[in-house]
């Protein structure tokens, strides 16, 4: 009889089943403590398509997007109706993934230096740093919540490091908000911000394989699943210090070598190319841009973009020309 009990609870079938629902969870952005989650990679090709120099940008995979991520020439200066561009066009990349705040009471962000684990992220200089976050909802209304920095946790992961970190995190300018901010266009929006600032000694130097911060939230106010949008001229950064450095370094073996092969965002000086970029092509309108997969993960081979873009954002066309 024990034994029959035994096997009915630990049966293939069932574990199959509570393995395949966790799955389910994680694609839909839910964790299985019921905390709504929204999971980055750094994308070291991004600073480079976008043309700055300031900025380590990210990418989310989790909830897993609707579409594959797609960069287009946009006019920052255009309003709808423009024929004419007035000002410098500039390279614009973004996608959406759908989320559902109502199936949880906490927000969490994880920003990874890699999916694989392989690599970690160097922030040095004297002045401040910010973690900064923005997914809208075009068209939407729904009651504004403001979460103040004081009420975010957040856990820096540098194991295996061996990094003493220095920094000062800043609460009075650090946020959470969400839903529709009075006198903002008709968006539902998630923005957050997290601000680290030089130690007592005026150093700021963080070593990390991946950060993650979280907030509490009011269920009852937010929308249920819809897509939200991201790109490049909103915010999905980490930022590099005035005057300081913020680079990407490869993990080694102690047995095989210890020297760092960064790919470094430092004063005056713009990022290398990535190897995926012919350094004599410029990108294109409707350029896919490779995602970054664990090494595991089959390759998708590109398709062709729709002529037509999807969304106006702003007054102005994004014109992001997404790849199905």
């Amino acid at each position: 009889m024990m034994k029959n009990a035994y096997s009915r609870r630990y049966s293939p079938s069932r574990l199959l089943l509570k393995n395949a629902a966790l799955l389910l969870l994680a694609n839909r952005g839910l964790a299985s403590d019921g905390t709504v989650e929204i999971k980055m990679h750094a994308n070291e090709t991004l600073a480079t398509i976008v043309g700055s120099d300031d900025t380590l940008y990210f990418q989310p995979y989790s909830p897993a997007p609707a579409e594959p991520m797609s960069c287009a020439e946009s006019c920052p200066c255009s309003f709808p109706g423009d024929d004419v561009c007035n000002c410098e066009p500039e390279i614009v990349c973004g996608g959406n993934f759908p989320l559902d705040l109502s199936k949880g009471n906490a927000l969490s962000f994880r920003w990874e230096a890699s999916m694989n684990n392989d690599k970690y992220i160097s922030i040095t200089g004297n002045e401040r740093t910010r973690v900064e976050f923005q997914a809208k909802i075009p068209d939407c209304e729904s009651p504004y919540q403001d979460i103040s920095g004081a009420d975010l946790t957040f856990e820096l992961d540098d194991g295996g490091l061996d990094a003493s970190q220095q920094y000062t995190y800043s609460a009075d300018n650090s946020f959470l908000s969400l839903g529709t901010c009075d006198g903002c266009a008709r968006e539902c929006e998630i923005f957050t911000r997290m601000q680290f600032e030089p130690d007592a000694n005026g150093v700021l130097d963080m070593k990390l394989k991946s950060l993650t911060f979280s907030a509490n939230y009011d269920p009852q106010s937010v929308t249920q699943e819809n897509a939200y949008e991201w790109a490049t001229d909103g915010y999905i950064w980490m930022r590099k210090p005035e005057g300081g450095v913020i680079e990407i370094l490869q993990l080694r073996s102690p047995a095989t070598d210890t020297s760092p092969s960064p790919t470094v965002i430092a004063p005056d000086v713009k990022p290398t190319k990535i190897s995926t970029i012919q350094p004599s092509l410029q990108p294109t309108v409707g350029v896919r841009v490779p995602d970054e997969k664990p090494a595991d993960s089959p390759t998708e081979s590109p398709t062709e973009s729709p002529t037509e873009p999807l969304t106006e954002n702003g007054g102005y066309s994004l014109g992001f020309y997404w790849v199905l």
